[in-house]
């Protein structure tokens, strides 16, 4: 009951309530902004229609495909700086015409920003295509870092590193991945501003239900009532997590709705490794069951957080000791993550040696 109580003060104000509209507006706003705002030649609307042209080709006819319309966008290039093409392994008479008439022209407006557009898409299929090659190429560098003097001792980190990451993509070895839209999986997941809007969501429930009772001293009287400590606590911090929840709910509702609305997903069910951003992955899993443990590591992420707030709530007794403190806390970390580099374990071995 107390819990019943808690959540319905947490969520039911017309001041929380109008809040979150207004942050999850702005949150689908700045995602879209973030996306159409790119400095590219081209359109979202350009590249889903690109990939459009390939639904139904398994990953070898799409490559093929593709790597036709870049060779002849290519030489239509060199047509336009009046270079001649006579000599090429191509019908240079249906370039010359399709050079004059635009109609190699299928997706923008001009040839640079068509190149730039079948750049993007051939190199995201040509991972998918190459794949064992890629893999391949994994080992062949082990063995030739391995036998460098600098990686060569056994007992070193670099050493293990290098020998481990092999047995590491070994199992990934005959995967065959399928070409898809890539930019809506890294739309969807990768905007930093719905992790901010999150938190500012969680503050709010947090301010409501702690600091907001300490103000009027409600939380004091609750307090001294049976059974009042313990099981409030309990029931507020599981209000907090309740708040983590609905935050991430309702933003990655969102950004996915926004994210396939714009792009498309594709086949959900292809190996995470189609999927551009994450080919250098060594988990053999669907791009569903990413989202899955996207969200799930997302959601531990919030309720840490949901946590801290509530413990600062409680011993914190103004509005702006609550704001200041994870503030100071966010702006630290944000600066430890920018200027420790991500080697920086590997260089302090390496000295000690």
């Amino acid at each position: 009951m107390i819990y019943k109580n808690e959540l319905i003060k947490a969520f039911c104000k017309r001041t929380t309530i109008a809040i979150f509209a207004v942050l999850l507006l702005l949150n689908g706003v700045l995602l879209y902004i973030n996306e159409t705002k790119q400095t590219l030649e081209y359109t979202p609307e350009q590249y889903k229609a690109a990939y459009q042209t390939l639904e139904g080709l398994d990953t070898h006819a799409a490559f093929k495909q593709i790597s036709q319309k870049k060779t002849e966008l290519e030489l239509i290039q060199r047509l336009s700086f009046g270079e001649d093409i006579s000599q090429e392994n191509c019908n240079a008479e249906e370039l010359l015409k399709s050079y004059k008439t635009k109609s190699y022209l299928e997706f923008t407006d001009d040839i640079y920003s068509e190149i730039e557009l079948t750049d993007r898409i051939y190199e995201e299929v040509a991972a998918c295509e190459n794949y064992d090659s890629y893999l391949e190429n994994i080992d062949s560098t082990a063995r030739k870092m391995t036998g460098i003097s600098l990686f060569a001792d056994p007992d070193s980190f670099s050493y293990k590193n290098i020998a481990q990451t092999p047995a590491d993509f070994a199992y990934l070895k005959g995967s065959k991945l399928t070409a898809a839209p890539s930019k809506s999986i890294s739309m969807a997941t990768g905007f930093l501003a719905t992790d901010l809007i999150a938190m500012l969501m969680i503050m709010t429930v947090v301010m409501t239900i702690v600091t907001r009772e300490k103000e009027l001293d409600q939380i004091t009287l609750s307090r001294t009532t049976y059974k009042g400590r313990m099981p409030l606590g309990i029931t507020k911090i599981f209000t907090c997590f309740a708040a983590a929840i609905v935050a991430e709910m309702l933003l990655y509702g969102v950004n996915f709705a926004v994210s396939y609305i714009t792009y498309g997903f594709g086949d959900l069910s292809r190996q995470i490794q189609s999927v551009y951003e994450f080919n250098g992955s060594n988990l053999k899993i669907s791009v569903l069951q990413y989202f899955a443990l996207f969200l799930a590591a997302k959601l531990a992420v919030y309720c840490v957080f949901a946590a801290m707030i509530y413990l600062v709530t409680v011993v914190s007794n103004t509005a702006v000791k609550v704001y200041g403190i994870p503030i100071i806390t966010i702006a630290a970390e944000a600066v430890l993550y920018y200027t420790i580099p991500s080697t920086s374990l590997r260089y302090t071995i390496n000295e000690e040696k």
